[in-house]
């Protein structure tokens, strides 16, 4: 008796075809986040927009662009954009989404 050969006409193809079926390639999972992000309608667009208007200067130093204020921490930086900034972020968000035509205006309220 001979071994069998798979459906594909060589050994183990039949598991072969099942694994490469089940893996995703890190490009495929990243458009499904962001598919999924997009989708959901609730995308973090301060956030976004905190990431847009600082950055980090030093250990422990964030810059708020904006008006030149630093925190020691993101979450101090988050509190002083929720408080100051929230709906000038409403409005950049709404400009990336009208300026890039491969966004389509997905899951925008």
């Amino acid at each position: 008796g001979g071994v069998a050969a798979g459906p594909l006409g060589y050994l183990g193809g039949s598991e072969g075809v099942g694994r490469l079926a089940r893996y995703t390639s890190p490009t495929r999972r990243a458009e499904s986040q962001l598919a999924g992000l997009m989708g959901a309608g609730r995308v973090d667009r301060l956030g976004l927009f905190i990431s847009a208007r600082s950055q980090q200067v030093g250990r422990r130093k964030f810059l708020c662009e904006i008006d030149g204020k630093t925190f020691s921490t993101m979450n101090l930086m988050r509190v002083h954009f929720e408080r100051h900034y929230a709906k000038d972020a409403d409005v950049w968000w709404e400009r990336q989404v009208n300026m890039d035509p491969g966004f389509g205006g997905v899951g925008v309220a």
